[in-house]
């Protein structure tokens, strides 16, 4: 059904291939009299929302999309192929991310989030192997009286040049 509606909102000369289990790529020239790579993704989302008939039982689908541009800025040279696959990915997980039935243009802005998000998540690989992530221990009192009850450890984030990170810096 999927492949249907998809093949039902392209054109002939628009490249759709399925890339596995439920991911499709779609591929239009704008210069070529296509609408809009939003327009094309907004009737997709609304077009495949619709429940069909199958078996005697309505089926519901949903739909995240992911869209990104073949070249890097208006007029630029053409990005290679698995950069255009990454990119579409960062907007489909952003889309996933915000909720089903939604498609998502990645821009500089989503593009930087990525990058930021991303280079956090190799410099805390590196904090965990070099052994920069630390317990921190926290005792905890029992209200009436002042006994010791327990301690709490706390991970905190040591590295070289930026002193002590709480949890709310590194794991946002």
């Amino acid at each position: 059904h999927v492949a249907e509606v998809i093949c039902q909102e392209t054109r002939r000369q628009d490249f759709v291939s399925r890339i596995g289990g439920d991911e499709f790529i779609v591929i239009i020239d704008l210069h070529d009299g296509a609408d809009s790579a939003e327009a094309l993704a907004g009737r997709l989302v609304s077009r495949l929302r619709i429940p069909i008939a199958y078996n005697g039982a309505l089926c519901r689908f949903s739909a995240s999309i992911g869209v990104a541009r073949l070249k890097s800025k208006q007029g630029g040279a053409p990005l290679a192929l698995d950069e255009i696959l990454i990119n579409t990915d960062i907007a489909l997980y952003k889309s996933k991310e915000n909720g089903r039935n939604r498609y998502t243009i990645l821009d500089d802005a989503l593009l930087s989030e990525f990058n930021s998000v991303n280079g956090l998540a190799d410099d805390l690989l590196e904090a965990l192997e070099t052994g920069q992530i630390v317990p921190f221990y926290q005792p905890q009192f029992h209200a009436q009286g002042g006994a010791l009850r327990g301690v709490e450890a706390l991970a905190r984030w040591r590295p070289p040049t930026r002193g002590v990170l709480p949890p709310g810096v590194f794991l946002p």
